[in-house]
């Protein structure tokens, strides 16, 4: 997946689970093979964070889906593309169908979805084990950076009109003592 802009933090997922007992590992990757722009070598990936845990029927909410959380929030990239691993391993799980290719959430970020070179039992944008991401975001995160900047710079500009009229007031007191 990708993000349409930056201050977006994943924390972890919704997995739909079954009537059995889980063992899973969850691991959120990066593709670094544009990193360099070459594009020769495919898709290669560096993980961001692996998590491991179980459930079972009695964490699974609405829907059989349980919602896994990594060990610390992950924060996003815009235009990066990710991918989320989930290895389960024990019985047969729930599943979804008619997954959509691209999702705008209520703050306004989108997220597209694509096949993925880590995919080796069917899943695709439209059909898989993993109906949503639980995410936040500050969509004011560049523009209050660049306030903040701002705001630093002109105390810095009056800083130095301060200290450079205490300069020049000193200076005239000690040419009047001369």
């Amino acid at each position: 997946f990708t993000v349409d802009r930056g201050g977006v933090v994943v924390a972890g997922v919704g997995v739909y689970g079954g009537a059995g007992t889980y063992d899973y590992e969850l691991e959120l990757l990066d593709d670094v093979s544009n990193t360099n722009n070459d594009a020769s070598h495919g898709q290669r990936w560096n993980s961001l964070q692996l998590t491991r845990g179980s459930f079972g029927p009695d964490d699974c909410q609405a829907d059989d889906i349980v919602e896994l959380m990594f060990d610390y929030p992950v924060y996003i990239k815009e235009n990066v593309k990710y991918a989320i691993r989930l290895r389960n391993h024990g019985g047969r799980t729930s599943n979804g169908d008619g997954g959509v290719s691209s999702v705008k959430g209520p703050d306004g970020v989108t997220f597209t979805f694509s096949t993925c070179s880590l995919n080796f039992n069917g899943t695709t944008p439209t059909r898989g084990q993993i109906p949503y991401i639980l995410y936040f975001s500050n969509p004011q995160d560049s523009e209050s950076q660049a306030s903040s900047k701002a705001m630093v710079e002109a105390q810095a500009r009056r800083s130095t009109l301060t200290l450079a009229g205490a300069i020049v007031s000193r200076s005239a007191e000690l040419l009047a003592l001369a």
